[in-house]
């Protein structure tokens, strides 16, 4: 502990030399661009599940088509509401094209709205996915470029020793508690990068879980209602 309240630490990094500072910086800016995008994704993610837990609550008691279609008023400028838009929207234009010969949708139409929707969920889970894999790059590298910063200041170590021609503890230790500084430092990016990717990786798939639901929900009352229609 007096190890890092003490001097004996900041003695060690005024002691590094321009690449060891360098990887220490790199490794710095990319802790501090893990949180930023982590507390940001975390605060959209948690925003969107309690609009999709809203939604859900709503289509329980949904019926009709003129029930759908409100429900998807009201919520139209939010994630969910896109799904109902668009659900609705590709039902009303497979039914104009039976020029009302028809007030219900094939098997085909079905087959085709269900498409719609879900190459719907995949552009908005992919949306939900946008900068979570910088977190999986961090835990990646952090270590391997702490890796490198401590091979180069073991290299300068051993190079120092040479030329002090002394091998003694009080020689070696300082080089290689400076050379492992870095190895430290890329833990301490790496490991809370893989904790906070993981954590949003479970939260982006109960997203699309939600997601998922909605869309069934939707194509569920437009099946349904059609059918009920044309009886």
């Amino acid at each position: 502990m007096k190890f890092f309240t003490g001097n004996a630490l900041w003695q060690l990094l005024a002691q590094s030399d321009w690449v060891s500072w360098a990887v220490i910086l790199i490794l710095f800016g990319m802790s501090i661009l893990c949180w930023a995008i982590a507390i940001y994704k975390f605060q959209i993610i948690n925003k969107k599940n309690k609009q999709l837990q809203n939604v859900l609550l709503r289509l329980s008691a949904v019926t009709s088509l003129e029930q759908l279609l409100s429900v998807g008023q009201q919520v139209a400028q939010t994630m969910p509401g896109a799904v109902i838009t668009r659900a609705l929207a590709r039902a009303q234009f497979l039914l104009g094209e039976h020029q009302g010969l028809k007030k219900t949708l094939s098997a085909h139409d079905m087959d085709l709205l269900r498409s719609e929707v879900d190459s719907l969920l995949d552009e908005l889970v992919v949306q939900e996915e946008q900068q979570i894999p910088f977190l999986k790059t961090c835990a990646e590298a952090g270590p391997l470029l702490g890796l490198f910063g401590t091979i180069w200041g073991l290299i300068h170590a051993f190079v120092r020793i040479s030329q002090e021609q002394n091998a003694d503890i009080v020689t070696v230790a300082p080089g290689i508690a400076e050379a492992l500084i870095t190895t430290l430092v890329g833990l301490i990016v790496a490991i809370p990068a893989l904790i906070l990717f993981n954590m949003l990786q479970a939260r982006v798939q109960h997203v699309e879980h939600q997601l998922t639901m909605v869309a069934d929900r939707c194509l569920w009352v437009i099946q349904t209602t059609l059918q009920n229609r044309e009886l």
